[in-house]
């Protein structure tokens, strides 16, 4: 054992310790035998024949504490050599604390904390506790460059791909990690599960898979003669229109999953096409601060429809028979859930063993709780573990989910125009969502009551479906193209002046055409 300040420290603390109790004896036994002196002499001037001094009781009570002292001294100096030994011989990670950025909910967080800390995982380097951070994705950047982040998780293909262009993860390198990741599956269909560096070193791994659809509550749509919706078209009918708002979504900037559904529709029918949806899917809605938001919407009633990832609909139609997720046949994918090493961590040993730790037979299995219901990246778990083969249901949906993947997902072109894609969103279906509810309201009103006839509002919707121009300051007309999201999309990220200009830019485009939709109603 190599001795540290620590123990000189602790020798100096004994010496002290030693000289205070010897100046306790000193001082007390002195008394003690002053006080003993003057009872003798006084017993030996009344006649009195006194012991003998050293039969003295005073004296012998000096003895005993005298013993007592050393005794105490003894057991003392013992017990800080041992808490000496078991300090110098603990690891020096004792006592740390794990910070992970993550977009998990916090009963993900609960199950696997709980878990994780149990575990060889978290005592091999000393963590004693793990701080979550759940922040917006637009916070991110920041929040990561300013330190401190060890591991991030969750959140999206996207994300990370975003994160690693930023140089803000740093690749798994130990052994022991990378043999738990070697047993994972590199892709599910056409869905990666993890990128590597150009030195095939792992940079983020998926540590779940995920589909995306949309909850049914089905009693709503009995009680306004609703058909249940089975596409993401049948989410933009004006048909839905009647029950307002009868679609919950949420504001893309606060939903990693709900802006992924955003853009599967936009590659699933076309950017032009899927624009058009998508504005119609928000005029029959209402916008929510978040995911989990939307889905208390549906579960609660207020709402008959709300788009979701595949758990928050497995989880609602198991509390509620009323309840259901539906996966839109051929429209939809499948989703890494990535957990990766964040670059600016001081604790990379530890960091990797948390992500071991997620990906490992132990951490996959708890997916699999029934408050979670997740479907695993590692389908083994299914037959391997009691968890698994106790939740055949879901192995079940992972079979059907894996089987239903609809189209090729171009996730090269999803992260280069997500931030204009969302900036875009917000700026024209959130900023102004009253202007477009009042527009289709009144459209589809008027076909209802057979105030226009069906080629008239169709006619009106193809003017609200157009491509959104605008002019800048030199006269030149833009459009929001699929080219053009993609020529800014760098800029929509690291330009704060230039962002907050084309939002305004957008928003005003798009209330102008609002606008001239509805005057055009009645023309």
């Amino acid at each position: 054992m190599v001795l540290t300040s620590n123990f000189f420290l602790v020798l100096s603390r004994a010496f002290t310790l030693l000289n205070l109790i010897f100046g306790f004896l000193r001082a007390t036994c002195f008394g003690l035998s002053r006080a003993s002196r003057a009872r003798f002499e006084s017993k030996t001037l009344s006649g009195v024949h006194p012991t003998l001094p050293g039969d003295s009781p005073d004296l012998e009570l000096d003895r005993r504490v005298l013993i007592l002292a050393a005794v105490i001294l003894l057991v003392a100096s013992v017990g800080e050599v041992l808490l000496l030994r078991r300090w110098e011989e603990q690891p020096p990670s004792q006592q740390k604390e794990l910070v992970v950025i993550t977009r998990h909910d916090s009963a993900i967080q609960k199950i696997f904390n709980t878990a994780y800390l149990a575990s060889n995982y978290s005592k091999k380097y000393g963590i004693t506790s793990v701080r979550y951070i759940n922040t917006p994705v637009d916070y991110w950047k920041a929040t990561m460059e300013r330190g401190g982040i060890d591991v991030a998780w969750g959140g999206g293909c996207t994300l990370y791909n975003q994160l690693i262009q930023m140089g803000l993860l740093q690749p798994v390198t130990g052994t022991e990690t990378l043999s738990v990741i070697d047993t994972l599956p590199k892709a599910i269909g056409t869905a990666v599960m993890r990128v590597n560096d150009n030195q095939g070193r792992p940079l983020w791994i998926a540590s779940a898979i995920s589909s995306f659809g949309f909850t049914t509550n089905n009693e709503f749509l009995r009680r306004y003669n609703l058909s249940k919706p089975l596409h993401w078209a049948d989410l933009a009918s004006p048909n839905l229109n009647r029950a307002f708002p009868t679609i919950a979504l949420a504001k893309p900037s606060l939903s990693g999953s709900h802006t992924r559904i955003y853009t599967i529709i936009l590659q699933a029918f076309g950017w032009d096409a899927g624009w058009s949806m998508l504005r119609r899917i928000a005029a029959n809605g209402r916008l929510y601060d978040g995911s989990l938001e939307a889905q208390t919407a549906v579960e609660t009633g207020e709402v008959g429809v709300s788009i979701s990832i595949d758990f928050y609909g497995y989880n609602s139609q198991l509390r509620n028979p009323d309840l259901e997720y539906v996966l839109p046949d051929g429209e939809s994918i499948i989703n890494g859930d990535p957990i990766a090493v964040a670059n600016g961590t001081q604790n990379k040993d530890a960091a990797e063993m948390f992500v071991a730790f997620v990906l490992s037979s132990e951490g996959q299995a708890l997916w699999l709780d029934p408050t979670l219901n997740r479907m695993p990246v590692r389908p083994d778990i299914f037959k391997t573990t009691p968890a698994g083969r106790a939740r055949q249901d879901l192995y079940r949906c992972f079979n059907l989910t894996v089987a239903g993947i609809g189209f090729d997902f171009n996730e090269t072109e999803s992260g280069l125009l997500e931030q204009s894609m969302r900036d875009f969103f917000e700026s024209t279906l959130v900023d102004i969502h009253d202007d477009l509810v009042s527009l289709w309201s009144s459209m589809v009103d008027k076909l209802r009551t057979g105030k226009i006839s069906q080629q008239r509002f169709n006619d009106l919707l193809a003017q609200l479906s157009r491509p959104l121009s605008w002019t800048e300051q030199n006269g030149t007309t833009l459009t929001f193209t699929r080219e053009y999201a993609i020529s800014i999309n760098s800029r929509m990220m690291t330009d704060t002046s230039f962002s907050l200009s084309m939002r305004l830019k957008w928003k005003t485009a798009a209330s102008e055409r609002y606008a001239a939709v509805k005057r055009s109603i009645g023309a």
